[in-house]
């Protein structure tokens, strides 16, 4: 849709390059942009490596106007303070800025551009009255993708730890890409938390162990909520060596809630070892051989001490 509105944007009031820039803390992205026709195929190729360029600026023009507030015109781009002399040396003479807001910390706008062999020399009040109407046009389609977006995030998350949902679960797992690693996570003494202490104590154990493992995993891992107690994490392959530690860092912040002991049971399985539901019942398969180990030896040690009394 904006790609098309860009199109339409561009051949009404005749702009090189017309483009939605966002910028997103100290990120810079350009989506939908859009050379018109008349250029040469140097010409265009040059306005394409100009905003796949833009990323890589750390100042210039388009930073110099992220926060105006009402749309900005120059007509004569080399004398402006924050021309960018590969721009100028580019050929661009003409920059249109309509802002479009921040929602959600990210802050847009539509950046349109001549250059010097254009035919129109400056920007008409007819090309601002166009640009501003598109602008408002734009926003408004923003303003409806970012309600939308914001109520499939929230169908998406767990409400209690902010980790994702089952539903999130059952929509990523499938189309995760190969290699990678599921590992199905149970806390160990949580139902006994909660008769002792409270389910009050006891959500906020879960909270903080989701929190914790959340921030301690890297960037291509995902924990989700799946039960009660349950979690699950896809994570690269690569980054299994470290899972140990990063769980045993979230289950120490949850010990520190409740004066009883909280432990963790962990069934790993890898994507080259089975597939779809396959992988989950393999991983629930370690997790309970696990638990039974750990009761076995419990039980031992039990009947130990009633030997020695």
């Amino acid at each position: 849709m904006m790609l098309a509105a860009a199109a339409l944007l561009s051949d009404a009031v005749a702009s090189d390059l017309t483009s939605l820039l966002l910028f997103d803390g100290p990120v810079l992205r350009a989506q939908a942009a859009h050379t018109h026709s008349r250029l040469s195929p140097a010409q265009r190729r040059y306005l394409e490596l100009a905003v796949a360029a833009l990323p890589n600026l750390a100042a210039g023009f388009t930073w110099s106007v992220r926060d105006a507030a009402v749309p900005v015109y120059v007509n004569d781009y080399a004398a402006h303070p924050h021309a960018q002399a590969e721009m100028v040396a580019g050929g661009v003479t003409q920059v249109a800025w309509v802002p479009l807001g921040t929602r959600s910390g990210v802050t847009s706008g539509l950046m349109s551009v001549r250059l010097g062999d254009h035919p129109v020399a400056r920007w008409r009040s007819g090309d601002c009255a166009l640009l501003e109407a598109a602008g408002r046009t734009i926003r408004s389609a923003l303003d409806r993708w970012l309600l939308t977006e914001l109520a499939s995030q929230q169908a998406r998350q767990d409400v209690l730890t902010g980790a994702l949902n089952r539903r999130a679960f059952e929509e990523d797992f499938p189309v995760r890409p190969a290699p990678f690693s599921l590992a199905l996570l149970d806390l160990d003494g949580f139902k006994a938390i909660n008769d002792r202490e409270g389910h009050s104590q006891g959500d906020k154990v879960l909270r903080v162990f989701a929190e914790t493992l959340n921030v301690e995993l890297p960037g291509g891992a995902s924990l989700y909520r799946v039960g009660g107690d349950e979690f699950v994490v896809l994570l690269n392959s690569d980054d299994v060596p470290l899972f140990d530690e990063q769980l045993d860092i979230a289950l120490l912040a949850a010990r520190q809630v409740v004066a009883g002991s909280v432990g963790v049971s962990l069934g790993m399985a890898h994507s080259h070892e089975a597939a779809g539901p396959a992988l989950v019942q393999l991983a629930d398969a370690r997790m309970y051989a696990l638990k039974e180990r750990r009761r076995a030896q419990r039980d031992t040690q039990h009947q130990d001490a009633t030997k020695t009394l």
